[in-house]
Parts: C-alpha cells; sequence; structure tokens
C-alpha cells in the first residue's frame, strides 16, 4: 500500500473494538473486524481481509501517527494489539488506551512507542505504567481511571512529578489506596482543571496535600455515594491546599435533585485577592469520569430513596459549609430545587446550610414546580432572617399558597429590626393580578419590585 495514501483518519477496529490514528496526509478509512471479512476503505486503496494486515498496516506507518486510540475488552486483545506498538512514534501527540475489562489490569511496557517524545496527552483507563518516565515531561493533559485497588497516592505523585507542564488533570480511582511517601510539594503552575472521582476521601486529601496549584485552578470534586451517604465517621471534604482560613467564598451556587448535590463555589485566597478558583462538588451518581455533567444529571439512579439522599445531600452540604470558615464572607447565594419533593421536609432542615450566611447581601432561589410548600416555606424563613440580605430573587409556581406564604414572610421581615430588602424580583411575577402585585408591593415597601426576570 503506497505511504502516500495514509491518510488524516485512521480508523480500524480489532475484536469488536474501535481504534483511531490520525496521519498527516490524505484521508483512509478501514473497518476490519475479527469475526468478519466485510472492510470498508477508501478509493484506490486495496481491501484488508485480515487483522494481520491491518496490524502490519499500523506498524510501518506508527512513525508518522499523531493521534492514536486504543480500545481492548480484554488482556488478550490488548496483548495482541501492543505486540505491534513497540516501535518509536516520534510525532505522537495524542495517545488513548483504555481496558474496558473492569477486573483486571495491563501493565504498560516502559519502551512503548520509543518513548513518545512529542506526547502532551495521555489517557489511560485501567492500563498502569512505569510512573516516572520522561516522555511525561511535556504533559498538558493527563487522564488516569483505575478501578482496581494496586493505585497508590504515591504512583500518581510520582507520575506528577515528570510532568510540570499539566494543564488539565483528571483522576478517577474508587480504591485508591493511601500508602506513605516522601514529604514533597508538586508544583503544577500551569494547571486549569483537576477533575478527581472520589471514594477514598483520606486518599485524596493526602494528594492534595501536596499539590501545589494555581489561584485561579478550576476544581471539581464527583463524590461517589459511598463517600458521603454511608460514612459512619465525617471527614473534611479534600479541597486545593491554597484555599485556607483566610480564603473568602464570593458565591456559592447549589442545586438539588433527583439524589444528586451540585455545589459550585467561587473562592478567593484571600480578602485582596483578584484571582478566584472555581470548586464544583457534585455529590450523587457517578457513571464515568469523562462523562460531560449533562450525562450526570440525566444517570438514572440506583441508590434507593432519591428524597432521603436529597435530605443527606443537604446535611453534607451544611458540613461543608459550616467546617469551611470561608463560607461565613459568602455575597452571594444561589439555590435550585429541581425535583418535585412530595415528602415533607423536617422544619429547620436548611438551617445548618445558612448558619453562617451572615454576610450574604444576594440571594436566588429556584423552586421546581412540584417543590412541596414545607420546602418552599422552610426556604422563605431562613432567607428573610440574613441580616445583610439586599437583593433577593425568587422563581418559583405562583400558586396561592406560595403567594401567601411569601406575604407572610415579607411581612416578618417589614416588621422585624433587620434591614429591609433593597431589590426583590419575582420571576414570572408579570401573569399576577394587579391586586396580587399591589399585596406584595404593600408588604415590601423599601424594595424596588421587579415582576419578571
Amino acid at each position: 500500500m503506497p505511504t502516500e495514501t495514509l491518510g488524516a483518519i485512521f480508523e480500524a477496529a480489532v475484536s469488536g473494538q474501535l481504534q483511531t490514528a490520525n496521519g498527516q496526509n490524505h484521508a483512509i478509512i478501514i473497518g476490519q473486524w475479527m469475526d468478519e471479512t466485510a472492510t470498508k476503505v477508501a478509493v484506490l486503496l486495496e481491501h484488508l481481509y485480515r487483522v494481520q494486515d491491518l496490524e502490519i498496516l499500523l506498524l510501518e506507518h506508527l512513525y508518522r501517527v499523531q493521534d492514536l486510540e486504543i480500545r481492548a475488552s480484554s488482556r488478550e486483545d490488548m496483548e495482541l494489539c501492543w505486540y505491534h506498538l513497540k516501535k518509536p512514534a516520534p510525532q505522537l501527540v495524542t495517545f488513548r488506551i483504555f481496558l474496558d475489562d473492569e477486573t483486571t489490569e495491563y501493565e504498560l511496557p516502559s519502551e512503548y512507542l520509543g518513548a513518545a517524545s512529542a506526547l502532551q496527552s495521555l489517557s489511560l483507563r485501567n492500563v498502569v505504567m512505569v510512573w516516572d518516565l520522561p516522555n511525561l515531561h511535556n504533559l498538558s493533559t493527563l487522564s488516569l481511571q483505575f478501578n482496581a485497588n494496586d493505585i497508590s497516592v504515591s504512583s500518581i505523585v510520582e507520575m506528577l512529578q515528570q510532568s510540570p507542564m499539566l494543564e488539565n488533570l483528571t483522576i478517577g480511582s474508587p480504591y485508591l489506596a493511601n500508602d506513605e511517601f516522601p514529604d514533597s510539594t508538586v508544583a503544577l503552575c500551569h494547571l486549569r482543571r483537576v477533575d478527581l472521582k472520589i471514594c477514598n476521601i483520606r486518599a485524596f486529601e493526602s494528594l492534595l496535600s501536596v499539590l501545589d496549584l494555581p489561584m485561579d485552578v478550576h476544581c471539581t470534586l464527583l463524590l461517589h455515594p459511598d463517600a458521603f451517604y454511608n460514612q459512619r465517621q465525617q471527614y473534611t471534604l479534600p479541597l486545593p491546599r491554597h484555599l485556607t482560613s483566610a480564603s473568602v467564598c464570593r458565591k456559592l451556587e447549589c442545586y438539588f435533585a433527583f439524589g444528586r448535590v451540585k455545589v459550585e463555589a467561587s473562592v478567593s485566597p484571600n480578602a485582596e485577592s483578584h484571582s478566584t478558583s472555581r470548586v464544583s462538588i457534585r455529590m450523587g451518581p457517578v457513571p464515568h469520569i469523562d462523562d460531560d455533567e449533562s450525562k450526570w444529571l440525566s444517570h438514572s439512579f440506583k441508590g434507593g430513596n432519591m428524597f432521603l439522599h436529597d435530605l443527606a445531600g443537604i446535611d453534607h452540604l451544611a458540613d461543608i459549609v459550616s467546617t469551611r470558615s470561608f463560607f461565613a464572607d459568602t455575597l452571594l447565594l444561589d439555590l435550585s430545587f429541581d425535583q418535585c419533593l412530595d415528602n415533607s421536609i423536617p422544619a429547620g432542615k436548611l438551617t445548618g446550610l445558612f448558619r453562617q450566611m451572615e454576610t450574604v447581601r444576594t440571594v436566588s432561589i429556584s423552586l421546581g414546580d412540584g417543590a412541596s410548600l414545607p420546602l418552599s416555606g422552610d426556604l422563605m424563613s431562613q432567607v428573610v432572617n440574613l441580616p445583610s440580605l439586599r437583593d433577593l430573587r425568587i422563581q418559583m409556581s405562583l400558586r396561592n399558597e406560595n403567594l401567601d406564604m411569601l406575604e407572610r414572610y415579607l411581612q416578618f421581615r417589614m416588621l422585624s429590626s433587620l434591614p429591609p430588602i433593597q431589590r426583590l424580583c419575582i420571576v414570572g411575577g408579570e401573569t399576577l393580578s394587579a391586586e396580587e402585585r399591589r399585596k406584595v408591593v404593600v408588604l415590601a415597601p423599601a424594595s424596588a419590585v421587579v415582576f419578571g426576570d
């Protein structure tokens, strides 16, 4: 086969699993299956009927490949493919290798791809390697996903020490071992995003304790239910080491629905800093570390009573807020409840969440149409008692009982010694009658009342 026909896209299927590689010249698409002879080849190219032909083609042109992905369903398939990949790949920039068998791991030979000196992006799933290889030095993206229990914090630290140029880091390991390693600091000065799938909280505490991260890093923590819901002992949530008691949370957004709790916090390292770290916390089902947020939100819940998990999520969020002093300086609080909660929420359930919110000036509340009246009432009773509240935005069903509840708590605020609310926005309020709007305005005399978004 002429080398000039090697294409920009090279697709091959080995044992039913897709592989992708990018060359530099013209397009070629090849489909070859272990148990079939059907092939799909670009124009002017001969048909390939045997996997051996495919392996030879890959081996012959590997030195020109820039992007390579290998998927295997078993160790045997990986061995078959890997035998032909112990060749230099000096132009390889992106390498993804996935073993879908969650019961085992495959150890990457140290001589893989001739050290791949140009490598910038590496993704491993259930594949381990020699952790201190020199070809990791130029990595900007690293994704490590393991299901076995023989991966330790020290191994990951050793690998990160070889990767000072990292900008994106993803680590997912349900059984990450928290072993001993020398006291050290791993400086990742260029890191922009770090995503952690957490089950063993102590192991990730150890990992984050040695990572020296930029002030504006975006940290996403995906917490499996087992990480919090089934713990007998309360653990401190692992966060980047530069977020200390002197840090200030400018904005806190919380979302509750379908057995999930999502928290987004914008935290400045200190009151004078203009840098902000974005901390995203997701509690609930975690399908895969590389799934995006929309998939996480739509993932089917199989952990029992969703309502009980929502209540537990509120409790755990309150624990996080109460144990992290920087939440005491929160200025903006955004709460969303998008699930129909049919059960009555116990009185004062949200008290712990609001206990340290004395500095909050702006509150935004969004309630799904099916949100129960006890939830709405509990929220409003907490909000109207916030001493610094100046701006309140409410989005909820404007049925009569909710309006009566809103009017009751606005009257409470008006008659209290607390400062008046300066701006009140009722989303969808333009549909209210003139009489209903008049009642609201009377109960918020010092406010600029907006009926609409």
